[in-house]
């Protein structure tokens, strides 16, 4: 989805995007691409990048980090220039698509033998990022996922949403058969292998592109997953609105529709959609782009369609399958090598 085959100056498709900082990267495969996707986060985003760096830095590995701007208009894009500029690569979504879209562009740019992502506002820190390597490292497991419903997490969380979250697992264990507590959180890793037969099948581009994720490796087989605790950096508000349920209700039937339809068990029908951004909102089990979130899920900004085709994680294609044209998104950085299929 994002490329970084244009000039400086020069968006993907040739329009005009202005300047496009280039350093030198490294060639070749590398150990982690982690994505940090982000629409106007505010003044945190910085601190909370270079904490990222730094915690990768200690894992002893070699890695990238891709920022990921879901059409941010805060200004928050221009502030990680210069953020150590031979790891961070930052890749500029010219709308706001959701951020579904901006992970599916950031992990189809990753180099990485794993890839994961963590959210951008901080409120999960960066110190969590080493078990998760660790772990997905010992080849036992496909897939790792930050668990508000941990035992060992640290989360004020009000009574109420956890009996959203507890309601929530029930559903999505109920239509897809997952047994994963906490399909929300936004902190997880993968192998690549997985990552490359199920990105080119999702079609969420918002937050129920995370469920989406666990529910298709689970389909494919990769049903190793492993949940470990996290710390949330504030108190979880308690208010949980009907409207947010009723989104995070339409968005899971949505993927599960899709997933009849799929076998052939259904005629044509589309699936509901829902955006999922917000710090603050109310909620049980997620948090969009922020550790609170809204509804069973996640705060969502309403049901609609949620078209956006699939994309190859490198070492297929760029392109948009549905398309056949490239992304209009701006990077900067050194394009990627994709010697890793």
């Amino acid at each position: 989805m994002g490329t970084s085959d244009h000039a400086p100056g020069e968006g993907a498709n040739g329009s005009a995007a202005g300047q496009v900082d280039r350093h030198a990267w490294a060639e070749g495969p590398i150990e982690l691409s982690f994505v940090m996707p982000f629409y106007n986060p505010g003044n945190r985003l910085r601190e909370h990048a270079v904490a990222v760096v730094e915690a990768l830095e200690a894992t002893g590995l070699s890695f990238e980090v891709l920022a990921v701007s879901d059409g941010s208009t805060d200004g928050s894009f221009a502030s990680l220039a210069g953020v150590r500029p031979d790891r961070l690569r930052r890749i500029e979504l010219p709308v706001h698509r959701g951020k579904g879209e901006a992970l599916r562009t950031g992990l189809s740019e990753g180099r990485g033998e794993y890839l994961g992502f963590i959210d951008a506002d901080g409120d999960l820190p960066a110190g969590l990022l080493a078990p998760f390597v660790e772990t997905i490292r010992t080849g036992a497991v496909d897939i790792v996922v930050g668990s508000k419903r941990h035992p060992g997490s640290v989360v004020h969380y009000p009574l109420l949403r956890r009996v959203y979250s507890w309601g929530y697992q029930q559903l999505t264990r109920l239509l897809f058969g997952l047994e994963v507590r906490d399909t929300q959180t936004g902190l997880k890793v993968v192998r690549r292998s997985v990552l490359q037969e199920v990105l080119p099948l999702m079609r969420e581009e918002r937050f129920a592109f995370d469920l989406e994720l666990l529910v298709l490796a689970h389909r494919l087989g990769y049903d190793r997953v492993a949940e470990l605790p996290v710390r949330v950096e504030r108190r979880l508000g308690s208010t949980v609105s009907p409207g947010a349920v009723a989104r995070i209700v339409l968005d899971t039937l949505g993927i599960w529709w899709r997933l009849r339809l799929r076998s052939g068990n259904v005629p044509g029908a589309v699936g509901a959609g829902s955006e999922g951004y917000g710090a603050g909102g109310a909620g049980a089990g997620s948090e969009g782009y922020g550790a609170g979130g809204a509804g069973a899920g996640s705060e969502g900004s309403g049901p609609g369609e949620s078209p956006g085709a699939g994309c190859a994680v490198p070492g297929a294609a760029t392109s948009h399958p549905s398309t056949g044209t490239r992304s209009n998104a701006r990077t900067t950085g050194e394009p990627s090598s994709r010697a890793r299929g």
